[in-house]
């Protein structure tokens, strides 16, 4: 990019101009210009083009994408600038000149701008420290300019403290002197009764008990109205409040490109901050994600977002990022001509803390260590005097709302509140100093453990979703319950929460941070937690695992926690524990010991006279039938099954064994009934916005629509399928679907895609070691082979699974066998029977991992 400093558009255009070895008529012509255009532009005549004629000109120029940007910036600069002289020169009388230019702040300008023209006598700003209330203000002022006949009138309340002040402070605003025998109020009464008049008084929050003032002031003056700005309302009727929200943020997990950042105010303030302080500033786009965090970490708040861009001479996104964490220290050092209080984020809060009394200070510090939010229940017992008391925290919780300390938000009519996080982090300080922090964390610990262990058995029912939701919505809690258990070595508290939210992460898709709460809580266990906390632990650990394909790690977490449920005589963790250890000797192809830890599963359930876990066993059961082409058997175990969750009303077990249905009427040749139970399922598993059914049941549907020759329905259903365990993290889900559109790959001619489909699936199957996934991977990549032309590479992988198939008792269904027949008569056919028998033969002896090795892997 050349260098372009703090060049004007012309020079800038001409600098490219002549390295593109143009002149001014060439570019023109290119460009599709007149020879004035680009005249009037390199010799400043035209200061500003349009965004249409600045593509035009890039496009004629051939700019990289870099130097396109610093076109782009040289023209937005000289823009801002351009706008920063207006806003000076039309500074009304009476009013603050504006430093800056205000952005991303249209939408509030207007609707303020519009109350004041309209009815509204009194229009108060309100918002937490730094939102920028005093900008906003002063900016709608000067658009009023022209409405009020006698001028507008700026009254600085900051310093104030002394409500009986304020009538003072409006007087000298007004230059009226006090004199004779009337009072200050009715001297201000009499000049403004017949003004037409906008009084602007900015910060009122420490002089409230002043409001009644403003209140005579509106009904003796009717020409008057009053812009308040305010940490809390007036509280006075008539009163207008206009809660001024954070400016425009991307969403956490949102994906952005140096393009998408303009839609969003509080970037766009961030970066014309750092080109006040840097002007040839650029955000590339690996920048864009850092510039988004960064304003995401500062809540959108303008102060907070000035500070932070100060810091830029030092700190580069990246590093300036890294730092924001814990946020308070880094945002100080603003202009030196901001008040005080506002040079440092913490002394801005602070002055918002400091306005409050004994009771509303103590309840401010102890709200902040709600990490996720609180509801009134929530708030009444971990921070009421005495504990559990709600009605006696009321009015301390709604001062803090009306301050702007706290915010609310309504779910489904339960309130729910929280704070900006840049206010929490300020009373989470106030937290740690004071003598309540010990306490307040042990009561915050109780309330979420005693949260989960209530959601726990919910999960397992029909009211799932219900207590999903809660968790989810409590997950910052639970989060910062799980971090001061682990480190502060209250592992009973950890070990039990984690054991209690295991199903939450299953379900969820969250196994990867399931897994590792629950393993470094175990490994933190030194013998001081219950057996009963370690044994659910292990429990969970061992499911996590398993659904990742770990197997490795599954089996000894499982025998741990069957072990210390038998010590216990704990038969229902004992059962869980067994079938757990059932499913990974399936997935390993150990049928024998899967069918005997499943039939004692059983066994132990039916004692128990535990109706869904025994539906739950035959399901297992009927899976591994399946697998070993007993498809009477397994529709026989899915169908008893199915009676005893409809029975219960399980309709996510009523949606699973629907499912499994399906796939044995596909198994025996039915597609079109398969389809319809597939259906089914899929309906009343989106239903419960159940993840992890939704991908298996669209897996299956891709398979019976391959199976009906629909090519186009049986890709777009395994690729949303494949979507879904991608975003769940499931390594046997993915390999799964993988292989069904390898499959499909292969029926429509296209090796290259089958090969990379299979190629794919197999590594995960391996690593998982599961075992009939991976045959079922080399029979595709037998047919890959085939295509590609080496006949005799795919006779030898032919034989190599059919004999593993064989020592698994896992024999292909009939719907599968089908294929696999005609596509070995193909092969037959061009080896001729001697050389297709001998490379059959020589696959037979193969380990699957010689296979593998022998296509590429």
């Amino acid at each position: 990019m050349l260098p372009v400093g703090t060049l004007g558009v012309g020079q800038v255009l001409k600098q490219f101009r002549l390295a593109a070895g143009l002149t001014q008529e060439q570019l023109a012509e290119r460009a599709g210009l007149s020879h004035r255009s680009i005249s009037d532009l390199e010799r400043g005549i035209s200061r500003a083009p349009h965004k249409d004629t600045l593509a035009l000109l890039a496009s004629a120029l051939q700019l990289s994408e870099r130097d396109r940007a610093a076109l782009d910036d040289t023209v937005r600069r000289l823009r801002h600038d351009t706008l920063k002289q207006q806003i000076t020169e039309r500074a009304a009388p009476g009013l603050p000149a504006a430093p800056t230019l205000l952005i991303g702040r249209e939408h509030e300008e207007a609707a303020i701008t519009h109350l004041l023209r309209a009815e509204a006598r009194l229009v108060t700003l309100t918002g937490p420290a730094g939102i920028g209330k005093t900008r906003l203000a002063l900016q709608v002022a000067g658009d009023l300019d022209d409405t009020f006949a006698d001028g507008i009138v700026f009254v600085a309340l900051a310093t104030l403290r002394d409500p009986e002040r304020v009538p003072i402070a409006i007087a000298e605003a007004l230059r009226l002197r006090e004199g004779g025998s009337q009072s200050l109020r009715e001297i201000l009464g009499a000049h403004l009764r017949d003004k037409q008049l906008l009084l602007v008084l900015d910060n009122c929050e420490q002089v409230l008990a002043a409001a009644p003032l403003v209140a005579q002031l509106l009904a003796d003056c009717a020409q008057l109205k009053v812009l308040a700005t305010s940490r809390a309302s007036l509280r006075i009727r008539g009163e207008c409040e206009f809660a001024v929200p954070p400016l425009d943020l991307p969403e956490a997990d949102q994906v952005l490109t140096r393009e998408d950042l303009g839609r969003f105010a509080a970037v766009a303030l961030f970066v014309q901050r750092v080109r006040d302080h840097q002007p040839t500033f650029v955000v590339s786009q690996t920048q864009a994600p850092i510039v988004a965090a960064i304003c995401q970490r500062l809540d959108g708040i303008p102060l907070a977002i000035e500070l932070a861009a100060a810091r830029i001479k030092l700190l580069p996104p990246r590093a300036l990022l890294q730092r924001l964490a814990p946020r308070l220290p880094l945002l100080t050092g603003g202009a030196r001509d901001l008040p005080v209080r506002q040079q440092t984020m913490r002394d801005a809060i602070g002055w918002s803390y400091d306005l409050l009394d004994a009771a509303e200070q103590r309840l401010f510090r102890r709200l902040a260590v709600f990490e996720g939010g609180w509801t009134l229940e929530a708030a009444a017992a971990v921070c009421a005097e005495p504990e559990g008391a709600e009605s006696g925290m009321l009015d301390g919780l709604t001062s803090l709302v009306e301050k702007n300390l706290a915010r609310q938000t309504d779910l489904e009519g339960e309130p729910r509140f929280h704070m900006l996080e840049l206010i929490r982090e300020y009373g989470t300080e106030r937290l740690a100093a004071s003598a309540d922090a010990e306490m307040i964390a042990a009561r915050f610990a109780g309330y979420i453990l005693a949260l989960a262990e209530q959601a726990e058995p919910g999960l397992r029912g029909e009211a799932q979703s219900v207590w999903l939701a809660r968790l989810t919505q409590e997950y910052g809690n639970i989060r910062s319950v799980l971090r001061w258990a682990r480190d502060g070595a209250e592992v009973e508290v950890g070990l039990r929460l984690a054991g209690a939210l295991w199903l939450f992460w299953y379900a969820r898709g969250q196994l990867s941070e399931g897994r590792r709460w629950l393993s470094e809580l175990l490994a933190r266990d030194a013998g001081v937690a219950p057996p009963a906390a370690r044994a659910k632990a292990l429990l969970g650990a061992s499911v996590l695992a398993a659904e990742q394909g770990d197997y490795d790690a599954a089996t000894p977490l499982a025998d741990g926690s069957l072990a210390l449920f038998q010590a216990l005589g704990d038969t229902r963790g004992s059962s869980s524990a067994l079938s757990v250890r059932g499913n990974v000797a399936k997935y390993q192809g150990d049928y024998a010991q899967a069918v005997a830890a499943h039939e004692a599963c059983l066994s132990l359930r039916r004692a128990l006279g535990d109706p869904g876990g025994i539906a739950a066993a035959l399901n297992n059961l009927g899976i591994i039938a399946s697998e070993q082409g007993d498809y009477a058997r397994a529709e026989a175990l899915y169908k008893e099954s199915l009676t005893i969750k409809r029975t219960l009303g399980d309709a996510r077990g009523v949606a699973n064994s629907l499912m499994n249905l399906g796939d044995a009427a596909r198994h025996q040749g039915n597609a079109e009934h398969a389809r319809q139970l597939a259906d089914e399922s899929l309906a009343l598993f989106t239903e419960l916005d159940d993840k992890r059914g939704m991908a298996t049941a669209l897996n299956n549907l891709g398979v019976v629509a391959r199976d009906l020759g629909d090519h186009p329905q049986a890709v777009a259903a395994s690729e949303q399928s494949l979507e879904l365990f991608r975003q769940l993290g499931s390594k046997w889900g993915i390999a799964l679907t993988l292989t069904h559109l390898g499959d499909s790959a292969c029926d429509l001619g296209d090796a290259a895609l089958a090969r990379a489909r299979y190629m794919e699936s197999l590594a995960l199957y391996q690593a998982e070691r599961n075992t009939l996934g991976t045959i079922e991977c080399l029979e595709g990549l037998a047919s890959v082979v085939w295509l590609e032309g080496a006949p005799e590479r795919a006779a030898c992988l032919y034989g190599a699974t059919a004999a593993r198939r064989a020592a698994g008792a896992t024999p292909l269904p009939p719907a599968d066998r089908a294929r696999l027949d005609q596509r070995l008569a193909e092969v037959r056919v061009a080896l001729g029977v001697a050389a297709f028998t001998a490379a059959f033969a020589a696959g037979g002896v193969m380990t699957l991992e010689q296979a593998a090795a022998s296509v590429g892997l």
